[in-house]
């Protein structure tokens, strides 16, 4: 049977990652924010069961966005013991499947717009702790494989699933493909087992997907790729254009000993800076609406770190609310972890703070040493910007 869902903007899975992260990564939530219900109106879609993912008040865009009618959908078949989610966050449809002995795996269709499909793999193989590959090499072991009415290519990839508080061997079948702009990242991830035997279900899914950029009753346009971009939770890159600068930006004044870098991927500025413990960078990027809210942003920064990611309860604890711009909604958490990209023992101060319709995240990222001597810095510099 196929299902129709569509995307809900500015809500963010609990990648990742990310981004990208959030957008791309394995971790996966209850979305408490959306609600789920059945349409009996065929749409003109005969034969066709409608789930849609909706926000509690009907027919209003989120934080600002479009309403929900103007987002991207798509159709697919469902295989036979695969359980229904629905959309949401930044999820145009995911799934759970269930095998013997307990074993898990989930599958998630994430599309993102103006991204390097490639990016993808590299956010998957980090996952599972295993080594990037350069730009030139991510092809490599991929094999081509039919999403659609396009061609993308499929990995299989195994390791340790980093931050799981499960030692347990994980799997990933992960398939990119771009089309019309938006680079479509379908991905099972769960018990390495349970998701070699689903190989055959998988690619059976990707065969049947059908696309569709514009909503049921809009003509589309960029409305219709304006999807939450998050995930690769703000990952450098210098694959992707720079951010563009949008009207009510912040009024940033960086300290002296911070040096201008070129901004990456989701990036919207970016400084390195030099001390005498070691080097330190500094992130700033803009999405549009909550991104998934604090909970699930601090989950993507510990996830990036290889920390266990935290319960409600235990985040809402460790976070510190600050007052800035005369809100105290901002939100502030100092971790120290491992970073998943390069291996290398960090610390990380991470600011979210919601501004007019979007939110702004701050990353202080280094060595414990410059960490800890930029911190007065980096706080003095966000909370001066609004």
């Amino acid at each position: 049977m196929k299902k129709l869902v569509r995307i809900e903007t500015g809500i963010m899975v609990k990648l990742l990652p990310a981004a990208l992260i959030a957008a791309v990564a394995v971790g996966c939530g209850a979305d408490r924010e959306i609600k789920t219900y059945k349409v009996a109106k065929e749409d003109n879609h005969s034969n066709l069961a409608h789930t849609h993912a909706a926000e509690a008040t009907a027919g209003k865009g989120t934080m600002g966005m479009p309403p929900a009618t103007s987002m991207p959908h798509l159709h697919g078949n469902t295989p036979e013991g695969w359980q229904d989610l629905g959309a949401g966050r930044m999820r145009a449809a995911s799934f759970r499947v269930a095998g013997d002995g307990g074993k898990t795996a989930e599958v998630a269709v994430i599309p993102l717009p103006g991204v390097n499909h490639l990016e993808g793999i590299n956010i998957w193989r980090q996952e599972l702790g295993l080594e990037e590959l350069p730009a030139d090499k991510a092809k490599e072991g991929a094999q081509t494989v039919q999403v659609g009415d396009t061609e993308g290519l499929m990995v299989e990839l195994t390791g340790k699933l980093q931050g799981s508080k499960d030692d347990v061997n994980a799997g990933i079948l992960g398939a990119v493909a771009q089309r019309n702009g938006v680079a479509w990242f379908i991905k099972m991830a769960g018990d390495r087992d349970l998701v070699a035997q689903q190989k055959n279900n998988f690619v059976g899914y990707l065969k049947s997907l059908e696309f569709h950029e514009a909503g049921h009753h809009e003509g589309g346009g960029a409305a219709a790729v304006q999807v939450a971009q998050a995930q690769a939770g703000e990952k450098p890159s210098t694959n992707a254009e720079k951010v563009p600068d949008s009207a009510g930006k912040p009024n940033f004044k960086a300290p002296a000993n911070w040096k201008t870098k070129a901004p990456g991927m989701m990036v919207q500025s970016a400084y390195a800076v030099e001390g005498d413990g070691g080097t330190g960078e500094v992130t700033i990027s803009k999405f549009p609406g909550a991104v998934g809210g604090m909970v699930a942003n601090v989950q993507r920064w510990q996830g990036q770190l290889g920390l266990p990611q935290g319960s409600d309860e235990e985040i809402k604890k460790s976070v510190e609310m600050l007052e800035i711009g005369g809100k105290k909604e901002a939100y502030l958490v100092d971790l120290k972890g491992t970073n998943a990209r390069s291996g290398k023992a960090e610390r990380w101060v991470c600011i979210g703070v919601p501004f007019q319709a979007d939110t702004w995240f701050f990353k202080l990222m280094g060595s414990e040493a410059v960490v800890e001597k930029e911190k007065g810095k980096f706080l003095e510099f966000v909370k001066s910007a609004y």
